[in-house]
């Protein structure tokens, strides 16, 4: 059985959206999660959830990332170097680890990496899991994904590493939470309908008005920020896991992703549509992991491809 483990750094270069203060509905777990926990294909039935110490996914997110409470951006329960994220100019990206691990965000002389869109060098042995392991010989890493909330731009609303092609890789997801809340709430008019599909069974599920005499335009937005900050999340991890083959660069036109309308996590894009019937805002969000994606999952570096 494959295990996957992911740690949340919330709230770097702004006040986080994610807190359980504020109205999106998915803040904790069973939320953020949702959509990464279908990425592992269970072989067997997992527990039902309220059995103590017994993991329902096989997704882990460590320490207190997924906890009501404001998590912190370290956590023992791996070897940690994290200290802070920045963007420089809207556009450069900046980690900075510390000297020396689980220390403490606030680390004195901390290693800086500028990495826009490229792999950032961290510490070798940043992010294992496995320190303390009984059995084997090799360091088994998880990833760690970041929420930057800054205020500025519209675009990209997350990037990932792509071209690694397992979590002992390199790493440094990032969710741009405030830049996908400020385009849910600019679309359109203030009091359109909002509507939302999902891909369920092979196919788009019926659309489902989500604004009503009891809940307020702005709450179904905040429902449609929530679930799109789920599925960046998803597709972010996505690409640092490789998921969709390098092959395919020849023969997809939107590769590294699938092309928006697939229903799948690894879609290029949601589908947004202001136009027709019914009348008011259309929002066509995956949910999930399909197959294909599923599939791609290793826990170790596949071997080089060339790709002609």
């Amino acid at each position: 059985m494959k295990d996957l483990f992911v740690y949340l750094v919330r709230g770097q270069c702004g006040t986080s959206v994610l807190r359980p203060t504020g109205s999106f509905p998915v803040t904790g777990a069973g939320g953020l999660d949702a959509n990464l926990n279908t990425l592992i294909q269970n072989a067997v039935p997992l527990p039902t959830p309220g059995i103590a110490n017994l993991a329902t996914t096989q997704v882990h997110f460590l320490g207190n990332s997924l906890s009501p409470s404001t998590p912190t951006v370290q956590t023992n329960e791996w070897i940690d170097y994290f200290s802070t994220f920045t963007l420089g100019g809207g556009t450069t990206e900046t980690w900075t680890y510390c000297p020396t691990p689980n220390a403490g965000a606030s680390c004195t002389g901390p290693t800086v990496v500028t990495a826009s869109k490229t792999t950032p060098a961290a510490p070798s042995n940043d992010r294992v899991v496995t320190k303390n392991r009984v059995y084997g010989s090799a360091d088994q890493k998880g990833l760690r994904i970041t929420e930057c909330a800054t205020t500025s731009g519209t675009s990209p609303q997350g990037t990932g590493r792509y071209g690694v092609g397992a979590a002992n890789g390199s790493d440094e997801a990032v969710v741009y939470t405030d830049r996908i809340r400020r385009t849910v709430n600019s679309t359109g008019t203030s009091r359109a309908d909002i509507y939302y599909s999902t891909f369920q069974n092979f196919a788009w599920t019926p659309l489902n008005k989500q604004n009503s005499s009891t809940v307020t335009f702005q709450q179904a937005r905040d429902f449609i920020t929530s679930k799109i900050i789920q599925y960046t999340i998803a597709m972010e991890v996505g690409h640092t896991l490789m998921l969709i083959d390098q092959a395919l660069l020849t023969s997809v036109p939107t590769f590294p992703h699938y092309a928006a309308g697939s229903g799948d996590n690894m879609d290029e894009g949601v589908q947004i549509v202001t136009s027709g019937t019914p009348s008011g805002i259309k929002f066509y969000l995956p949910s999930s992991f399909q197959s294909g994606s599923q599939g791609a999952f290793q826990l170790t570096a596949p071997a080089p491809t060339t790709i002609p």
